[in-house]
């Protein structure tokens, strides 16, 4: 029995010995193009620029703070164009109404004025009316004719007196819409001057925004290499 076992096992022992040799070469890395990638990436990096730790620090947070710092300006910008647009039109719309009132203006002046010749000459019929009127009673031609020229001044001043009314009529109404006018160019002034500040306040946070951009193309974009040591 003990002859019998003894070849077995001792050949066992030799073609295990034999077999882990092959096994082990069969895993064997190949260190050649590991080596060549990591020689490659030593290279670029030498020839990467800085980061320092401050400007790590500085990078980080403005690539945040940019995409919204970059929104809220976009609908700041979006704001003042509507608002601009709508200050544009109620402009126009001031414009079209000092238009018309200056041309309604322009013919109530007249109608005034005219109004005024004839008050003038109203009043010179009359002085010269009062002085031919008589102390005595006038023959019957001339009591006529001084009758006549009465009553045509008399005529005259009823219808002087319909127009000045009609006139004065119409000089409220005119006035009143005139006074409107000027509160709206008064809201309109005022709303341009807060539009002016509103676009003086974005400016000063566009350049901000874009100084705070420069600085990250500059010293953040792109790769680098990172020195967190003080």
């Amino acid at each position: 029995m003990s002859i019998a076992t003894k070849p077995s096992f001792t050949l066992f022992g030799v073609l295990l010995a034999v077999w882990l040799p092959v096994q082990a070469q069969e895993n064997l890395p190949t260190m050649g193009k590991v080596s060549r990638l990591q020689e490659l990436g030593f290279e670029n990096m030498k020839e990467l620029p800085r980061l320092d730790k401050r400007d790590f620090g500085r990078c980080l947070s403005t690539n945040f703070s940019l995409l919204a710092e970059y929104q809220q300006l976009q609908k700041q910008r979006d704001g003042l164009d509507a608002e601009s647009k709508e200050i544009g039109e109620g402009s126009r719309k001031l414009g079209e109404a000092n238009r018309l009132l200056l041309q309604e203006q322009d013919e109530l002046s007249r109608e005034i004025s005219g109004l005024q010749a004839k008050s003038a000459d109203l009043s010179q019929r009359r002085a010269t009316i009062e002085k031919k009127r008589p102390n005595n009673p006038l023959p019957p031609a001339e009591a006529k004719r001084f009758n006549v020229e009465v009553e045509s001044f008399n005529s005259d001043i009823k219808r002087v007196e319909k127009q000045r009314l009609a006139l004065a009529g119409v000089l409220p109404d005119f006035n009143a819409r005139l006074e409107r006018y000027n509160l709206n160019v008064g809201h309109l002034n005022e709303r341009i001057s807060l539009y002016r500040a509103s676009v003086e306040r974005f400016e000063i946070s566009l350049k901000k925004t874009n100084d705070t951009i420069q600085f990250h193309e500059a010293n953040c974009a792109g790769k680098r290499v990172i020195e967190l040591q003080e």
